[in-house]
């Protein structure tokens, strides 16, 4: 996994609680993304990864974002491990959403893709996202 590799991700994003429109109370937004991007190593050693992810998508129901994640991937086969990192949401006006995620399942397919689906915990988030937990 040295170097760069096709990596599509799936991931839903659950208990985003945000304040979109004050004064109303904060609302519970789940939210998924499906996007297509590259991944590169930034340190490799016998079973982690260190790794940066970009990549552009569509987020359900919140339109069309670009994704940054940075984290590590930990082997637990040749082809499936489990990644921890930091994720940001930056959406087409500029709002985003900053969380991050614990041991998530990850899978690596024969082409170099990679796929993985589990849960974020917001952290953050700008306009407005700004405040949000």
């Amino acid at each position: 996994m040295n170097g760069f590799v096709n990596c599509s991700a799936r991931l839903l994003v659950a208990g985003l609680t945000a304040g979109l429109l004050a004064p109303l109370p904060a609302a519970t937004i789940a939210f998924s993304y499906d996007v297509t991007g590259t991944s590169g190593s930034t340190k490799v050693n016998s079973t982690t990864v260190d790794y940066e992810a970009t990549a552009t998508g569509s987020a359900t129901p919140l339109g069309t974002a670009n994704f940054t994640t940075v984290g590590v991937l930990r082997a637990t086969s040749s082809n499936t491990g489990t990644i921890t990192g930091t994720l940001t949401c930056t959406f087409g006006n500029g709002d985003s959403i900053q969380g991050s995620y614990t041991q998530v399942p990850f899978s690596l397919g024969a082409s170099g893709s990679g796929s993985s689906t589990g849960n974020a915990t917001i952290t953050g988030g700008t306009g407005g996202f700004k405040n949000a937990t």
